[in-house]
């Protein structure tokens, strides 16, 4: 699970750069979900396109963006949800991590079976 802010539009240098410092074989057909956030009223959806091209290219297929407009209305200093868009959020979130690990056994199973192809 990728979870970041959105940074001048993009996705922070320092998440980029961390992820350039592991190979690809540490991302090859591992499925990753995004979860990106902002205080603007788009909610980090740049960034998370962005990561979603990135992790693609690494070989990470990713599933649909979840997305955090106005964090700042949205969590309170502890973490937790608040706000009136509070139910909303939980489904998605629960979307998110249910559809992941439902993509990670299908992958696991894949590879059990065959093994991953030979490229």
């Amino acid at each position: 699970m990728v979870i970041t802010a959105e940074y001048n539009q993009c996705l922070p240098p320092a998440l980029t750069n961390m992820m350039d410092h592991f190979p690809i074989p540490a991302y090859k057909y591992r499925p990753s979900g995004i979860v990106c956030y902002s205080m603007g009223s788009f909610g980090g959806i740049r960034a998370a396109i962005q990561a979603r091209s990135l992790l693609g290219e690494l070989g990470s297929p990713s599933l649909g963006c979840f997305v955090i407009p106005q964090i700042q209305n949205e969590l309170s200093e502890d973490g937790t949800l608040k706000g009136e868009n509070k139910e909303r959020l939980e489904k998605n979130a629960d979307k998110i991590i249910t559809e992941l690990a439902w993509l990670g056994d299908a992958i696991k199973s894949k590879k059990d079976s065959e093994g991953f192809p030979k490229l």
